[in-house]
């Protein structure tokens, strides 16, 4: 789940900036964009075309945030594993006036967490058509 596609061999999964892959919002395209290009054309061949990517994303993420935590919590609740706390994630990292990066140790899960929610719950709507 590369960042940007087509990926670079410079950025790819064998490369340095790997670990940068596969991060929510960006991930989160792939169920976004469709479904918008729907709304605005109303053609279904975009949705049909793109739902086993949608479901790979979308299990992949499910799957990170069930079997993973952020090192910071050791002992997650039952709830937590819809919580997607583990992983880099860009979060809000364009603030207006800041010239900072994010730290790659930022914990941006609530971020992950909604985009993850909001994906899904845009699948839950592209399944009835």
């Amino acid at each position: 789940m590369a960042n940007m596609s087509p990926c670079p061999p410079a950025e790819g999964p064998e490369s340095p900036m790997a670990w940068l892959n596969g991060s929510a919002g960006w991930g989160d395209a792939v169920v976004i964009v469709p479904w918008e290009l729907y709304r605005q054309y109303g053609d279904e061949r975009i949705l049909a075309e793109m739902w086993p990517a949608m479901e790979a994303w979308i299990g992949r993420a499910a799957r990170m945030a069930r079997t993973r935590r952020n090192p910071a919590r050791t002992v997650p609740a039952p709830h937590e594993e819809f919580l997607w706390d583990s992983g880099f994630h860009w979060g809000e990292w364009l603030v207006p006036g800041v010239e900072e990066h994010p730290s790659p140790d930022a914990d941006h899960s609530d971020v992950a967490t909604a985009y993850l929610a909001y994906s899904a719950g845009l699948m839950a709507r592209i399944a009835v058509w």
